[in-house]
């Protein structure tokens, strides 16, 4: 167990509020970069040589680009578009701790409530809800309830604000395009006004990272930490979390974690030095 720490930025590997870490964490961290308003302060230089060498796809996405003026909206209500979700159990001494499963969402279907027209949202093939886009806004209509909810506004302009459904407020602060199969997707950034450090991302077309009807994440639920795979509309992928990354397919049932090098080929352990890739997170042992 070793790190290195920099004045003013903290330890490297483990992150800035780690100190030095544990050797038992679930999720490997390392710096790409460190910034003070809007100022580059620090470049890991180490890890960004490695990512433009193995992994240019990913180092894209963590960059960003500028929107082009050319971009035309993605919208988010599709028939047919389905994403799959990747739910990773966090429960350390359970016997299912670490093991990944896939959940299938999907749009299917049409429904009318109220003279209104909704999509059909379904969970594993369960029916949750009714979904409807308009002017870049998207409403939900749970199966429970007789009310409508605004789930996303991909139509918000800088410095507006949004109220999620537990009464918080975040504030759309920037904007940016990253790409995903070469298609160009526009990523918003919204903060909230009262903790800067609940950031999320909103990324138009296929909704917050952590699911499409999960707009603000407020922690793992359930002992289980959520987040889109992949998301399709027909047979066409419009967006991978891991565009380098082998996509173990949708199941109904928990599979273990199995280990690949960047060849693709299965590895029977963990190596004990280098890169690899698990559960499609790439990693990195040192």
């Amino acid at each position: 167990l070793g790190d290195k720490f920099v004045q003013g930025v903290g330890p490297l590997w483990y992150g800035p509020l780690c100190g030095l870490g544990s050797p038992n964490n679930t999720y490997q961290r390392n710096f790409f970069a460190f910034y003070r308003n809007g100022q580059l302060i620090y470049r890991n230089e180490g890890y960004v040589s490695a990512l433009e060498e193995y992994f240019p796809d990913i180092l894209d996405v963590l960059r960003g680009k500028k929107i082009p003026v050319s971009y035309a909206y993605h919208p988010f209500v599709v028939e047919g578009k389905v994403w799959n979700i990747e739910k990773v159990s966090t429960w350390v001494g359970w016997p299912d701790y670490g093991v990944v499963r896939t959940e299938k969402c999907e749009l299917k279907g049409d429904t009318v409530i109220g003279g209104v027209t909704y999509k059909k949202y379904y969970e594993e093939g369960v029916y949750r809800m009714a979904m409807r886009e308009e002017n870049k806004k998207v409403y939900v209509q749970y199966k429970s309830s007789n009310q409508e909810v605004l789930l996303y506004d991909f139509g918000l302009k800088e410095g507006e604000r949004f109220t999620s459904s537990h009464d918080e407020e975040y504030v759309f602060t920037s904007e940016d395009c990253v790409e995903y199969d070469n298609k160009e997707l526009r990523r918003m950034k919204l903060v909230n006004v009262n903790d800067s450090r609940d950031i999320n991302y909103w990324i138009e077309g296929i909704g917050a990272l952590a699911g499409p009807t999960t707009p603000f994440y407020y922690g793992m639920t359930g002992g289980e930490d959520t987040s889109i795979a992949s998301c399709y509309v027909g047979d066409q992928c419009i967006y991978r979390r891991d565009p380098d990354s082998i996509q173990l397919p949708a199941t109904d049932t928990p599979k273990s974690v199995s280990i690949y090098d960047l060849s693709g080929r299965r590895l029977q352990q963990k190596p004990t030095k280098g890169i690899y890739i698990q559960g499609g997170r790439v990693l990195i042992q040192r």
